[in-house]
């Protein structure tokens, strides 16, 4: 999907997804639609945790505990410690997605099963 094929998507279904893969470094590239569908601004700090089987991140978050990560250059780092419980590693396929409610982005490992032609 193009961005443009994506934002007009957004009005039609429940949740776009798209596929990416982690960098050595823990990256991940938050795409520009859901970018600018959530208002990620470069150099705010966001809050990243675990969500049930997927890593979510949002601007705000009452819990002050959570890990923390910067939005830079359309990426952002995911904590060792989530890469470590969620079993994710370089090179890994991931879904990146808009809640439902449209208040944060999900990442989860893709399943093998709905990808065509990866």
């Amino acid at each position: 999907f193009s961005d443009e094929e994506s934002i007009s998507n957004l009005h039609t279904m429940e949740v776009q997804i798209l596929y990416y893969k982690l960098s050595k470094t823990g990256q991940v590239t938050i795409p520009k639609y859901v970018q600018k569908k959530l208002g990620f601004k470069e150099g705010i700090i966001y809050n990243i945790y675990q969500y049930h089987d997927s890593i979510a991140i949002v601007k705000y978050h009452q819990n002050t505990a959570l890990n923390q990560c910067v939005f830079q250059n359309g990426r952002i780092s995911i904590p060792a410690e989530l890469r470590k419980l969620l079993r994710l590693s370089l090179g890994t396929l991931l879904d990146i997605k808009i809640s439902y409610n449209q208040d944060k982005v999900i990442i989860k490992r893709a399943k093998l099963g709905l990808l065509r032609d990866a």
